[in-house]
């Protein structure tokens, strides 16, 4: 979390900065949970709700986490020195919700993954899998005939349930798309393990 918002506080002095000015600013996340006020919250289904309360427990333990290791330890402490912003609790809550609507799980550490961050999700239509190599480098297979130009999904909800994703990415598979217009566009988040 912390890397993110330094990345972003550096601008265009990043590596990273084509990758970070991609993502979404914190007007464009207005249906991910840690960006609800509390009557939107309080209107959601309990399972919804729940899911969403639990994200925001989550990320708020993050943050918390964060300011600990950085009055511990020196590293952190000479960046937080040099740029106190680090500590921005609405720059950590941005890359939070970053992080959990856009992160991979890869052996226990959550890890962007940019371009495979922008495959959309379908729970019934996927056409492609995630399948790290030996040397741990992400590859994208497709898991059925795809013609040329036809749109790539992952089915990152499989083992998610619709309120989870509601919490996370601001949509669920449940929810209705309008004729004609495409599923939302989300980012996958998903654990390395779960199947397609």
């Amino acid at each position: 979390m912390l890397w993110l918002v330094q990345q972003r506080l550096l601008g265009a002095d990043s590596a990273f900065h084509g990758y970070i000015r991609t993502l979404p600013a914190p007007d464009d996340m207005r249906s991910h949970a840690l960006y609800m006020d509390a009557a939107s919250m309080a209107s959601l289904p309990t399972d919804v709700r729940n899911s969403c309360e639990s994200a925001c427990m989550r990320a708020g333990a993050a943050f918390d986490f964060v300011k600990n290791k950085a009055k511990e330890s020196s590293a952190i402490k000479r960046l937080v020195r040099r740029r106190p912003q680090l500590l921005d609790r609405d720059l950590n809550l941005w890359a939070a919700a970053i992080l959990l609507s856009r992160a991979f799980k890869v052996k226990e550490r959550m890890v962007l993954l940019p371009i495979i961050d922008l495959l959309n999700s379908q729970r019934t239509g996927a056409t492609c899998d995630l399948f790290f190599d030996a040397t741990g480098s992400p590859l994208v297979r497709a898991t059925r005939h795809v013609r040329h130009g036809q749109e790539m999904f992952l089915n990152y909800g499989a083992n998610k349930s619709d309120a989870e994703l509601k919490a996370f990415y601001g949509y669920s598979h449940e929810a209705a798309v309008p004729e004609g217009k495409n599923q939302p566009s989300v980012p996958p988040g998903r654990d390395q393990n779960e199947a397609g």
